[in-house]
Parts: structure tokens; C-alpha cells; sequence
């Protein structure tokens, strides 16, 4: 993993630097990962994959290069990335570290050279076409696995060296030492060397001094330095544990200042503004002096999710006490996006409902055997799905809760790539509680989630019909919905009285949220008795009793569903195909075209204007009376409200109030209020 390594003040990359090297680096990082374990930077990846930089050259065949970070070229030069190896295309950018504009040019075919050219010679980039001071070139290298790696180089054309490389060094970014070779973040020979600085017998760090001299990032020198200024880079307002910031990759708020402070008449800012072209984003005329301002004791935080993910520079211009203006550029990655691998095995729930990873039972009876009237879901798969490009092996099937395997499945189980595997599950509860949950946990060879869980949910009676019923609460809890049927101190059920309880939302009349596509109704539960309580929609304007109950049914009323008698008492009814044999998921759409409301065996409305208030009356209902069916906006098992979607729940005939006769959970609507 990239991270924060001291003294060098720069980036660890890999397959730079020697065994001795990466144990010196090891050392010293294990302290400085103590001290920023909660720091909010996002670190890349070090030694686990190629890292990608860009290197110059003096001679078209590309010999003796340097790293073009931190270079001082002048001239015909030749830029071109390194390592050539793993790559698809590279794609450069001049003084575009955002990649806002088009690509300068986008090579295909290694070597990979910014100005383009044959295999045997590079084609020279004149340097004269850009004027004198800092510039950057920034490189996009898609890899053949598909993975995009961006970097930028910060150079300097017109400085003191006519050459960029420095005797007899070598750097992996952008820094060279005479008689030393480093890579970022690492030193050896008492000497240290960060990512884009150079010096001659000195030790030169964006941010951090030893003995010599310090060099800003994006220069270099011989024995001198051309800024004494560098900026710092701390995940912390108090600026400790401060870090130079070129090379760093960055996530989240971040805490940019200018070191030293001493010796400073102002500071001006400019982000992604090398050339200081545009205006300043923040001039600081106080100590100390902060990229994003603040107090001495505390400074502000600049939030990098305002800036894309990729290469990025902050440029200082620095006014001293006495002297000329200094400036220096440091150039930094950000990655607020973290890209992860999705699991390929994955569980399908062929019910639909509630969801891929939580599947819903019902059972009946102190006994195993099934029921002679009704039916019951005590029966599932769960459906192991590949998604993959390989085979994966299935391990581990545990269950816990009143559930068993039905039957076994023989372990281990290899699914090749898109192919299934059915663990079929039994609900096998014969006592109480009403609501028993239990799970499936699924261990595995993939290689993005070894293991994973599904969740269970059954409801028990011991007998048909009345108070042996689950309540709605109880169905809530089986299908893992965080929606409120009633709050604190509210008394459900009531008496038909109009009146809300929980999220409850008060409206005769719906409409199709998108009218181009289908309303779709799902039946979650029957509790009713032995009679079959269709379910159908009618328009708003009709005024008169558009529902009459009759064995044909008059007036505007269009059927929905009506699921057999069969099915009950259960979880998930099913309705029968037109073949009168075939059993379906009780599911239906509709598509009303206008303003409508609901009915149930033309009886009860949605409309609770037309409802009988006999039963009310006889419970105590005084007035307004007839509410006998509730709407709630569906909540998933996360509390998050899935818009346009709704539980309605009916009460049928005003007997006892539980609002569980029928539970429908239905998407694409929203109400029609007046």
C-alpha cells in the first residue's frame, strides 16, 4: 500500500529501490503508521502492482533517462513512460493535470513516448514552444487488465541546468543525488531525496530539511536551492504530523500549509493553476499561512471530494521579507473513489420479495405434516448464483433457527462460471413464537467475499384463522420491513374510525407515479377466512357504487387478482394460471390511466366514504367511520423509504381491526389527494 514515509517526505513505489532499501523504509514507516492511524488519506498500492512513471531523455533512442518530476529541461527533450510493459494505452496531457481539455497526444503501442516516434527513435518535444518556469505533463496509462493509473510530472523549463538529468543518479520519482540512488520516500547514503527534487551532495525534501539544502517540489539545483518554501500536507488542523504533499494520494479533508513560516511577507495560492494563470484561489498575508486559511492555533480544512479523482498540483508564490518572489508547484493525487470488486456469488431469491438476501416462510400446526385446507410457504430455495468468469466452490452451508436443508446438499459444490446452485430450505417451527428468524451463511472460494449471510424470516400459528394469526407488526418483522404500523403510545386496530396510526398515510385516490409503465400489486399475506377477497381497481369519477358484491360484478370495477381459497392463511399467496392448475406468484400490473381507488371482493373501498359502517358503529365508531383499508410507504429492511411504493392492508368486514386480511405491497403509485 502507498503511505506516509518519513524523512524522504515522498511516495513508496515499487521495484526502484534495493532489498536494503525497502528495510530501511519498512523501519521507518512503522512509526509514522502509529501516529496517522486515523489519517484520511487513501493509500494506492506499492509493491502489489506496476507503478507507472515518466522519465526524459536528451537523445531520441532514450538513453540515460531521469524522471521528468522535479527536472530543469531546456531545449529538444524526450519524455516517455516507464515501465513499458502491461500497458493498452497511454493518453498525455501538458499543463492539464485534471485532464480537463483533450489529450496532447495518445500512443497505443510501446515505447510509449509523450511526443510519439518510431521504436528506434523518439520524436523530440521542443521545449522553447513553453515559457520559462513550471510546467506539467500528465500521463493516463490504461493497463491491459483494464486499470487506469494517472500521474504527473512537475518539471521546470529555463532553470539553471541545461540538462535534466544530475550526475550520476538515478530516481523513480523525479529525484536525483549525486553519488546516491533513491526512489520515493526512501534514502541511503545519509542522504534523503523526495519525490520531483534534485541536489547535488545535499539532502533536498519537499517540506522535511536535513543537513544541505531543501528544494521545492518541481526543481532542482546544485548545491543551492531556487524556493526555501515547501508545502506541507497534515490530516489534522493543528498541522501535526505534518508530510510533504508532493506525491501524496489524498482523500477527504486535508490540511495544506507553507513551511517554513518565518521570513514571510505573503503567501498566494493557486490550484491547478501551475502557470498562474488564473486567479489565486487564497493569498494568506499571516503566519501561519494556510492553502485554505484558518487560525494560528487551527487551520481550515480543504475538502478534496470538490476536486475529480486523479492528478492535482497547488502552486505557492511566495513574497519574502527581503528578496524576489519564490515559487513552487507540488503536484498530488486524490482518490475519494474506492473501487471494489463486487462478490460473484451472489443469492437470488425466486419469490422477488422481500429481496435477493432475505427470504419469508409461514407454517401452521404443532406438527410437521401439511395442512389439508390450507396452503403453507414453509418451503423455499435459496439460489446460489455465479456471476463470475470461474468456478467457484461452495464450502460451507450452516443454518441457524427452525430450519433445516430439504434435502441436504453434499459438500463441497463447485458452480462453474453463470451456472446455479439450489439450497432448498424448510420452515420447520412447530411451537412458539409468532416471528422465528434464522439464517444461511455461505462460505465459499471467492476470492471477493469468502463468506456471507441471508437472513430467514417465518411466521408461526398454531391454528387457522382468528387470534392464532400473526398481527401486522409480526409480518413486518418476517419481511424485514422498518416501516411503523403504529408508534409509541398509539393504539392499533381501533374501530374504523378515520384515523392514522404509525407512517400512515390518509388517501382514497392514487394515480400511476410513471404513467408510461404498470402499476404492480404483490399479495405478502391472506389471513382471511375461507372466501376469496379479489382485489381490483376503479375510477375516481365514477360516483356511483362502482363494486356492487354479486357473483358478476357491475359497474366500473376491473380485477387485479383474486388468489384461490386454498391460500389463505399463508405468506406469498399464489394465483392460479388460466389452465385453473398452474400455480403463479401472486403478482398482477395494472395500468388505470387516471385518478382510481382500490376495492377488495366489492366490498371494501379505498374510499372510506363508501364503506359499511355497521361494524364501526358496533365497536364504538362514532364519526368519521369506514376506514377499513391503511396505507403505508414501504420501508426496506435498511429503514430507507422506497419511493413510490406502498403496504396496503385491509380490514375486511369491520370485525376485529387487525388490518391483516389482505397485505399487498404495490410500486408505481402515489396518492391523489384533492
Amino acid at each position: 500500500m502507498r503511505g506516509w514515509v518519513p524523512g524522504g517526505r515522498g511516495r513508496h513505489r515499487s521495484g526502484r529501490a534495493g532489498a536494503a532499501g525497502r528495510s530501511a523504509r519498512l523501519v521507518a514507516v512503522v512509526g509514522v503508521l502509529a501516529a496517522l492511524a486515523a489519517a484520511v488519506l487513501v493509500v494506492g498500492p506499492a509493491e502489489a502492482a506496476t507503478t507507472y512513471t515518466l522519465q526524459v531523455s536528451t537523445s531520441a533512442d532514450r538513453s540515460s533517462p531521469v524522471a521528468l518530476n522535479g527536472a530543469n529541461v531546456t531545449g529538444n527533450i524526450y519524455v516517455f513512460t516507464a515501465p513499458a510493459t502491461d500497458i493498452k494505452s497511454v493518453s498525455f496531457y501538458l499543463d492539464d493535470p485534471t485532464r480537463a481539455n483533450a489529450a496532447f497526444h495518445t500512443e497505443t503501442t510501446a515505447p510509449y513516448d509523450f511526443n510519439g516516434g518510431p521504436p528506434a527513435a523518439a520524436n523530440p518535444y521542443d521545449t522553447s514552444k513553453l515559457t520559462a518556469g513550471t510546467h506539467t505533463i500528465t500521463q493516463a496509462v490504461t493497463t491491459t487488465a483494464n486499470a487506469v493509473q494517472v500521474y504527473t510530472a512537475t518539471f521546470t523549463v529555463g532553470g539553471s541546468s541545461s540538462s535534466p538529468s544530475s550526475s550520476g543518479a538515478s530516481s523513480s520519482s523525479g529525484t536525483s543525488s549525486s553519488g546516491t540512488s533513491s526512489s520515493s520516500g526512501t534514502s541511503s547514503s545519509g542522504s534523503s531525496s523526495s519525490s520531483g527534487t534534485s541536489s547535488s551532495g545535499s539532502s533536498s525534501s519537499s517540506g522535511t530539511s536535513s543537513s544541505g539544502s531543501s528544494s521545492s517540489s518541481g526543481t532542482s539545483s546544485s548545491g543551492s536551492s531556487s524556493s526555501a518554501f515547501t508545502l506541507d500536507l497534515s490530516t489534522h488542523p493543528d498541522r501535526s504530523a505534518a508530510v510533504a504533499l508532493a506525491g501524496q494520494t489524498v482523500s477527504g479533508k486535508i490540511y495544506v500549509f507553507t513551511t517554513p513560516a518565518t521570513g514571510i511577507k505573503k503567501v498566494v495560492y493557486y490550484l491547478d493553476d501551475p502557470g498562474q494563470t488564473g486567479s489565486p484561489i487564497h493569498t494568506e498575508g499571516t503566519a501561519p499561512y494556510d492553502f485554505a486559511g484558518g487560525t494560528p492555533t487551527s487551520a481550515y480544512a480543504y475538502d478534496t471530494t470538490a476536486l475529480a479523482d486523479g492528478g492535482h498540483t497547488i502552486t505557492q508564490v511566495v513574497t519574502p521579507t527581503s528578496g524576489a518572489a519564490q515559487t513552487s508547484t507540488a503536484a498530488f493525487q486524490v482518490k475519494n473513489t474506492v473501487v471494489t470488486v463486487p462478490p460473484a456469488l451472489v443469492s437470488v431469491n425466486p419469490d422477488g420479495v422481500p429481496s435477493n438476501d432475505w427470504f419469508v416462510f409461514s407454517r401452521i400446526g404443532t406438527n410437521l405434516n401439511g395442512s389439508a385446507t390450507y396452503a403453507q410457504h414453509d418451503q423455499d430455495t435459496v439460489v446460489l448464483s455465479n456471476t463470475g468468469s470461474s468456478t467457484i466452490t461452495v464450502t460451507g452451508l450452516t443454518l441457524t433457527g427452525t430450519y433445516a436443508f430439504n434435502p441436504a446438499v453434499s459438500l463441497p459444490q463447485d458452480i462453474p462460471a453463470g451456472g446455479t446452485l439450489n439450497v432448498p430450505i424448510r420452515f420447520v417451527a412447530i411451537a412458539a413464537p409468532a416471528v422465528q428468524m434464522g439464517s444461511l451463511t455461505v462460505k465459499s472460494t471467492d476470492p471477493a467475499r469468502s463468506s456471507f449471510s441471508v437472513t430467514l424470516g417465518g411466521a408461526w400459528q398454531p391454528a387457522a384463522q382468528g387470534p392464532n394469526e400473526p398481527t401486522l407488526a409480526n409480518y413486518m418483522q418476517v419481511f424485514g420491513y422498518k416501516t411503523q404500523v403504529v408508534y409509541s403510545g398509539q393504539a392499533f386496530g381501533g374501530n374504523g374510525t378515520v384515523k392514522t396510526t404509525g407512517d400512515e398515510v390518509l388517501s382514497p385516490f392514487w394515480v400511476a407515479a410513471d404513467p408510461s409503465q404498470p402499476i404492480v400489486a404483490r399479495e405478502l399475506a391472506n389471513t382471511h377466512g375461507l372466501f376469496q377477497p379479489a382485489m381490483y381497481w376503479y375510477p375516481r369519477s365514477d360516483s356511483t357504487d362502482p363494486c356492487l358484491p354479486s357473483t358478476t360484478l357491475p359497474g366500473s370495477c376491473t380485477m387485479i387478482m383474486n388468489p384461490p381459497v386454498s391460500e389463505a392463511q399463508t405468506v406469498l399467496p399464489r394465483i392460479l394460471a388460466s389452465d385453473g392448475v398452474t400455480y403463479l406468484p401472486g403478482q398482477a400490473s395494472f395500468s388505470p390511466g387516471v385518478s382510481f381507488g382500490f376495492n377488495f371482493m366489492g366490498r371494501e373501498y379505498s374510499d372510506d366514504t363508501r364503506n359499511s359502517t355497521t361494524g364501526d358503529v358496533k365497536h364504538g365508531c362514532t364519526s368519521p367511520c369506514g376506514h377499513h383499508i391503511r396505507f403505508y410507504p414501504l420501508k426496506d429492511n435498511s429503514g430507507k423509504v422506497v419511493p413510490n411504493t406502498w403496504l396496503v392492508c385491509v380490514e375486511m368486514f369491520g370485525s376485529n381491526y387487525d388490518y391483516q386480511d389482505v397485505v399487498v405491497l404495490v410500486s408505481n403509485m402515489k396518492p391523489d389527494l384533492p
